[in-house]
């Protein structure tokens, strides 16, 4: 569940990275999107399972 907030951040992150949203074309364009790979992040309370896009 804690990971739904930092999962939608990251892909926001990477649309402002990128400069255009999901299927969209633009020639500000700065990058792809290719896709995710599985992280973590372990705090005290526990794992936090992420997937983090890659750019």
């Amino acid at each position: 569940m804690r990971y739904n907030v930092f999962n939608p951040l990251m892909e926001q992150e990477r649309d402002e990275h990128i400069k255009v949203g999901n299927y969209e074309r633009n020639h500000e364009r700065t990058s792809h999107r290719n896709g995710y790979h599985e992280g973590g992040y372990s705090t005290r309370i526990g794992h936090l399972p992420l997937r983090v896009p890659r750019t």
